[in-house]
């Protein structure tokens, strides 16, 4: 006879796989049955209208937090009504079909096998990850470069393996021989754990005056999935352009929390600085990477890594975790996922502890600043994963609490109809998501 726990896991992820549509944006959207689709009643809503759609001017934010500021901010070269007015309302998580699967879990299992042996015991990352190799097949049905592009940037430049490849598409006139990116691949261990490495990638012959030039990227994963082979093709259109790319891998939930996760980063980047001689310029970021890549910026403490980052780019981000509970509330989903563990357990202080938009506006936590880089937030407004309302609100928190400090390049850009699958799928496959992060 089947044990009970095992019964509950058989439920749970025959639930979950049925029902997951046939869509190659799954493989890359962190699942999206487990994270939170943000409802029409999201940010500062003061008109309900997409054409008098002003969720989030900067008075009413500085009203919010209790911050005064003697002038109105927009965002670059943008009028904030007007930008607001054109985009259209977040997709409403009630009309979601998908939302259905996951409050019948929330309302038929018992909260403690919920807890225990899905969220805590690893076994909703290891359906995740799962789930994600099965969705593999359609993308590259879709993409057709992306199986050809992961050998060509995955293997060193004296490989068979690359190098067969490589010939093979110069005799087809696939590929001429200036477009071949010709890339040394290593991983590289930070720490102890298993999930610290690194997998660096770098030009052979460098395009850039700095050869050590280093661009970092984070993955998403809700806190709790996630490996930097999935995001590994992000480093395709950097590489083209001279960069080196290491995409950094961390302990996900349940072997780290939030604060472990940010310690994580930071010791990988430190780690490329002082151990590989590297110059890490950028930190790029998705999702929940997004999160703890911010964070692990907002340190006074990490001078070397603060005295080499220059620019920080967020790709349809999560930054305040009191919101994105309550989402997950209202999904059903807040037991499960891994985001509450993660994030401390509370929402109240230790939520709010986490959130980069209430950090920056809380009167009370003067060292949770952010450097004076360059920053640029991308978000789809078709987002029904993260509401892009959360890269809004921060990008208006920044520059009530920066206005007069900072003088670094600032943008923020609303893409109209891209989702959150799509943000990083562009960014490695082509569309207006890399269009204007490289053109940025």
């Amino acid at each position: 006879m089947i044990q009970s726990s095992r019964l509950w896991y058989i439920i749970v992820i025959f639930i979950i796989s049925s029902s997951t549509t046939n869509n190659v944006s799954t493989a890359f959207q962190d699942i999206p049955l487990l994270l939170p689709r943000p409802s029409s009643s999201i940010g500062i809503k003061v008109a309900s209208s997409n054409n008098n759609n002003n969720f989030c001017s900067t008075a009413l934010l500085a009203k919010k937090f209790d911050i005064t500021t003697e002038e109105e901010i927009s965002t670059k070269n943008e009028d904030l009504d007007l930008l607001l007015s054109s985009l259209p309302l977040p997709p409403s998580s009630e009309s979601n079909e998908d939302d259905e699967s996951m409050r019948f879990i929330r309302d038929n299992i018992p909260i403690g096998i919920q807890n225990k042996w899905l969220r805590d015991s690893g076994f909703l990352r290891t359906a995740v990850e799962i789930l994600t190799i099965v969705s593999l097949p359609s993308l590259t049905k879709i993409y057709k470069d992306a199986v050809p592009n992961m050998i060509q940037i995955s293997n060193s430049n004296d490989s068979f393996l690359q190098r067969l490849f490589i010939s093979n598409l110069l005799q087809e006139e696939q590929l001429d021989e200036e477009e071949i990116t010709k890339n040394a691949f290593q991983t590289i261990s930070y720490g102890d754990h298993s999930m610290q490495f690194i997998d660096l990638m770098e030009n052979i012959i460098p395009k850039n005056n700095d050869d050590n030039e280093v661009i970092a990227f984070i993955h998403g994963g809700a806190w709790g999935s996630g490996q930097p082979w999935q995001y590994r093709l992000v480093a395709k259109p950097l590489l083209d352009m001279g960069y080196n790319v290491a995409i950094i891998g961390y302990r996900t939930y349940p072997d780290a929390d939030v604060n472990g996760q940010v310690q994580d980063i930071q010791n990988a980047l430190l780690y490329l600085i002082e151990k590989k001689n590297k110059n890490v310029t950028t930190i790029m970021g998705h999702s929940s990477g997004c999160h703890i890549g911010l964070l692990s910026l907002m340190n006074n403490q990490q001078k070397l890594l603060l005295s080499n980052i220059k620019a920080f780019v967020g790709i349809s981000g999560v930054y305040d975790i009191v919101k994105h509970y309550d989402y997950e509330s209202g999904r059903g989903v807040e037991e499960i996922s891994p985001m509450k563990p993660a994030c401390g357990n509370n929402n109240g202080t230790y939520f709010a502890d986490y959130s980069p938009t209430r950090l920056l506006l809380s009167n009370d936590n003067n060292d949770s600043t952010l450097p004076n880089i360059d920053m640029l937030f991308v978000h789809g407004a078709l987002d029904d994963v993260v509401s892009w309302y959360q890269t809004l609100e921060l990008t208006q928190a920044i520059k009530v609490k920066q206005q007069k400090k900072t003088t670094a390049n600032f943008d923020m850009k609303i893409l109209p109809t891209v989702g959150h699958a799509d943000t990083v799928l562009q960014l490695m496959f082509g569309g207006e998501t890399r269009n204007y992060i490289l053109d940025w």
